[in-house]
C-alpha cells in the first residue's frame, strides 16, 4: 500500500508521485537510444577506437534500458492524479516541444535539399542543446543548464570542422555527437538516480 501524508495546502505525496514517476521512468531508455544515435558516428570517424567506445556505450544503454523498464513497471503501480502544477508544466513542455521538434525536422529535411547535408548532425545537437535551457526552468533541473550549453558547444565545433573541410563530414558528425552522446549519457544516469530518490521521498512501493 502506498503511504500518503496530508498537508493543508500542498498536494499529498501519493498524488504527485504517480504522474511524476510515469514521466521520469522511461527517460533513461529514451536517452540510451539517442546516445547510440549520436555515438554511431564515432565508428566511421575514429575506426577501432570509435567502435570500442560505441560498444561500451551500447552496454551502458542496455543497462539503462533494463532499469528504465523496471521503473516503468514500478510507476504504473501508482495512480496518476492530475494536479494544477503538473498540468501547467505539461502545457509549457508542449509549447517547447511544439517549437523544438518541427525546427529539428525542418533542419534535417532542408539541409540536404540545400546541399548542406554535412551540417545535419550539428544542427540536431545544437537545437536539442538549446531546448535544454528553457526545459531547465520548466522542470526545475539545474543540470540542464550544464548539459545544454555543452551540447551546443560541441555542435558549433562540428560546424567549424565542416566549414573548414566539408569532405570530412563524418568527423564533424562525430565531434558534434560527442556533445549529444555525453549529454544523454549523463541525463540517463541522472534520471535513474532521480527516480530512486523520488521513490524514497514519496514513500512509494519498493522497486
Amino acid at each position: 500500500m502506498t503511504t500518503t501524508s496530508k498537508a493543508s495546502t500542498k498536494t499529498t505525496t501519493a498524488e504527485w508521485f504517480g504522474t511524476a514517476a510515469r514521466y521520469v521512468s522511461p527517460l533513461p531508455l529514451i536517452m540510451g537510444f539517442f546516445m547510440l544515435v549520436y555515438a554511431f558516428w564515432f565508428i566511421p570517424a575514429w575506426g577501432l577506437l570509435g567502435g570500442i567506445i560505441f560498444g561500451a556505450l551500447a552496454v551502458y544503454a542496455v543497462i539503462c534500458g533494463a532499469l528504465a523498464i523496471r521503473n516503468i513497471k514500478h510507476a504504473v503501480r501508482h495512480p496518476s492524479i492530475k494536479t494544477p502544477e503538473g498540468e501547467a508544466q505539461g502545457k509549457k513542455m508542449a509549447v517547447l516541444s511544439g517549437i523544438t521538434y518541427p525546427l529539428l525536422w525542418l533542419s534535417v529535411i532542408a539541409l540536404p535539399l540545400l546541399g548542406q547535408a554535412q551540417f545535419i548532425m550539428q544542427a540536431v545537437v545544437i537545437i536539442i542543446g538549446l531546448h535544454f535551457i528553457p526545459m531547465a526552468k520548466i522542470q526545475g533541473r539545474r543540470i540542464d543548464y550544464v548539459l545544454g550549453p555543452i551540447s551546443v558547444l560541441f555542435g558549433i565545433v562540428g560546424v567549424l570542422i565542416a566549414l573548414n573541410n566539408s569532405s570530412d563530414w563524418q568527423l564533424a558528425f562525430a565531434v558534434a555527437g560527442v556533445g549529444g552522446a555525453g549529454a544523454t549519457f549523463v541525463y540517463a544516469f541522472y534520471n535513474l538516480i532521480g527516480y530512486r530518490k523520488m521513490s524514497e521521498q514519496a514513500h512509494a512501493l519498493p522497486l
